[in-house]
């Protein structure tokens, strides 16, 4: 366990999160100059320019957990070049290592075109609010217009649901021999935070920063109306608070606990995420819980509802990543996948089906040695069980019922699926299909590859 900058003493700063963010604003501008003649500003964003980053102090320095998000601005009709953001973030973290910061950096390029036409969503809202320029041109954010948070569609906060669930699944997976890693715990604690935001996306009510969005889901669920939908909304937004406060304000790192309640946190995350799915798909959001527990049959619903265009631009930027022309084994299945639906949507629905194959199992195989998983919750709770990943109010034994060799086979089957999901089949097909780890790690890998630097 690393000690965590919030506590005095030992050279700790007063307020660690605004230390660091002058921290990485200083050394974002020292490499500024290096930056190449087409640079315009390098804008900081994300939880650090909000001063609401995780950091913990090592015996080398600070390590930031998460990363520090960087948005370079290049002129009018300029084309952003892969080796020209690889070496700004390089100049980046140059400069952090020599004030002796740990900090993955993110820098994704822009021009002034993509500011002005940027439409309402959780990172331009964000950025309008937050965004602060380390260097360059300090009116580069007046470019954008004004972005109304009530205006950011349903889809972006599922999207954000579905992407830290996928980055809990890696970090599960990456730690299942060290259940204590802080990794699994930052992970964990990271989905539970961000349910806030995608809740209050859904019902039109979001709001920039972790501790804002704390407040605000708080005096929502307080509301009569939260209580006629088949949510656990009060249970939800109690997961949110001791998420956002771990986050924000632990005394140790990883907090005492976030480990333990992992599985609960999963629970309550993939039942919203598949309440979300039911709207994205055409219901409505006050429909009882049986509407939205087929989630692959609302997936198959969105699925056909989306765009072609919006399709057809995610299957091209997979296409150039994975170098198309050079894979002709593949275009059949290809064809077949982009008939149905983006591979964004593949890809959150081979999360889906990890989570959905073994939930029991699951929990008990990532976090071995628990009693209890979850906080025990009364019997009388008004808003349905929602508590374990399986979606229900009890922790199911450990060992199930079934004879060991046919559970293990509907397993493989099942794990099988969640390969025929992913978008690019060829390392798909060196995955083994008995290994959840192996499975979670092939989703993270595409999701890494063919969604996170896009919004397609």
């Amino acid at each position: 366990m690393t000690t965590a900058v919030r506590i005095a003493g030992s050279g700790a700063p007063a307020n660690p999160a605004e230390w660091l963010r002058g921290e990485i604003l200083a050394a974002a501008a020292a490499a500024g100059p290096r930056l190449g003649p087409a640079a315009q500003a390098l804008v900081l964003t994300g939880s650090v320019a909000r001063d609401e980053a995780t950091v913990t102090r090592t015996p080398k320095g600070w390590r930031v957990h998460g990363d520090a998000e960087f948005l370079l601005i290049l002129p009018e009709g300029a084309r952003p070049a892969p080796a020209a953001a690889a070496a700004a973030r390089a100049a980046v973290l140059r400069a952090l290592a020599a004030r002796a910061i740990d900090c993955p950096v993110s820098l994704h390029l822009a021009s002034r075109s993509y500011l002005r036409q940027m439409r309402p969503h959780i990172f331009g809202c964000e950025l309008q609010v937050h965004g602060r320029v380390a260097w360059g041109q300090p009116d580069v954010l007046h470019a954008m217009p004004r972005l109304a948070l009530s205006s950011i569609p349903p889809e972006d906060g599922w999207h954000l649901l579905s992407n830290r669930i996928i980055e809990f699944l890696e970090a599960a997976a990456n730690a299942s021999a060290a259940p204590n890693a802080p990794d699994l715990a930052y992970a964990a604690v990271k989905l539970g935070a961000d349910m806030g935001a995608s809740l209050l996306v859904a019902v039109g009510a979001f709001q920039p920063g972790y501790r804002v969005r704390q407040r605000a889901l708080a005096d929502w669920a307080r509301q009569p109306a939260p209580f006629r939908i088949a949510l656990p909304v009060a249970e939800i937004a109690a997961a949110v608070s001791v998420c956002t406060d771990w986050k924000l304000g632990a005394s140790a790192w990883p907090p005492p606990g976030s480990v333990r309640v992992a599985p609960w946190i999963v629970g309550l995350a993939f039942q919203l995420w598949k309440w979300e799915l039911h709207q994205l798909a055409g219901g409505s959001p006050a429909a009882a819980a049986m509407a939205w527990a087929d989630w692959r049959a609302n997936w198959r619903r969105h699925a056909a509802r989306q765009r072609l265009s919006a399709r057809l631009r995610g299957w091209m930027h997979l296409w150039r990543a994975r170098r198309a022309w050079s894979a002709p084994r593949s275009w059949g299945y290809w064809t077949r996948m982009a008939g149905v639906a983006s591979p964004r949507l593949w890809v959150y629905r081979a999360a889906a089906e990890l989570l959905s194959t073994c939930p029991a199992w699951f929990a008990a195989s990532a976090y071995p040695g628990q009693e209890s998983l979850q906080p025990r919750r009364s019997e009388g709770d008004a808003h349905g069980a929602a508590a374990a990943p399986h979606g229900r109010g009890k922790r199911p034994p450990l060992a199930p019922a079934a004879a060991p060799h046919r559970v293990a086979a509907a397993r493989g089957l099942a794990l099988r699926e969640c390969l025929r999901c992913l978008p690019d089949p060829m390392p798909a097909r060196r995955v083994p299909a008995a290994a959840w780890e192996s499975q979670a790690a092939a989703i993270a890998a595409q999701y890494h590859a063919y969604l996170e630097d896009t919004r397609s």
